[in-house]
């Protein structure tokens, strides 16, 4: 993969990656992510990832486009659009594996690829839109946090969502 002019934004060999308690902007936008407030999630991590200059640049803005791909899957239905997103999400996601903020970036490159390829033959007509089920979606929330997402997110104890 070509570093698309990312270098300056690349985390540094042997730098140690950001550890709980992770900023409560973060994990506002996870919530807003596994709530499906998709537009709200990125525009919410988007005034993190605009004040960084490095680190975890790239880590959010994978987030970001993940959900902007998803908003076009549910509200425009403008597959190209989902399918680029997707995919510029797996791109940068694949920089922080295995793990970084908490979160199993493997499983979530894995997740982006799945979700580029069939946004893809939904764009070419080899799928229908019905394809984004809800087998489709999933959670994002840091293993280590310390704040169950049920709290966070105004949710009860015991919700399925800890």
């Amino acid at each position: 993969m070509a570093e698309q002019g990312w270098s300056k934004w690349l985390p540094e060999p042997g730098d140690t990656p950001p550890a709980p308690p992770y900023p409560e902007g973060y994990l506002e936008g996870l919530a807003l992510f596994n709530g499906r407030a998709f537009w709200d999630c990125h525009e919410a991590l988007e005034e993190i990832w605009l004040e960084l200059d490095g680190g975890p640049k790239l880590f959010y803005q994978s987030i970001i486009q993940g959900a902007a791909a998803y908003f076009h899957v549910e509200r425009t239905g403008r597959w190209h659009a989902a399918r680029k997103l997707f995919e510029a999400a797996r791109e940068k996601v694949a920089l922080f594996r295995p793990a970084y903020m908490g979160l199993d970036t493997t499983e979530l490159h894995d997740r982006f690829e799945g979700l580029r390829d069939l946004a893809g033959r939904v764009e070419r007509g080899e799928a229908d839109a019905d394809a984004f089920d809800e087998s489709r979606y999933f959670e994002l929330w840091p293993g280590d946090a310390g704040v169950p997402l049920a709290r966070l997110a105004g949710r009860p104890e015991g919700s399925g969502h800890d």
